[in-house]
């Protein structure tokens, strides 16, 4: 389990045309080689109107959050 503080330096969200489904994507500092092996879905957290976190993982030095909203 990771407990600190990380910078995101830049953020971006897409909208799937689809359904109420949600990417955002976070560019981390410091990135640290443990990131890509945790489970991020397990106690990440988005706070907004009823939204839910359905996945999360690492790639390259951006953490992706997929999360459906209602």
């Amino acid at each position: 389990m990771y407990s600190g503080m990380v910078d995101i330096i830049d953020a971006q969200s897409y909208k799937n045309p689809f359904g109420n489904y949600l990417l955002i994507k976070c560019l981390l500092s410091p990135i640290e080689k443990f990131f890509y092996t945790l489970k991020w879905k397990d106690g990440l957290e988005i706070h907004g109107p009823n939204m839910t976190v359905i996945e999360g993982w690492m790639e390259g030095k951006w953490l992706n959050i997929n999360s459906s909203y209602f």
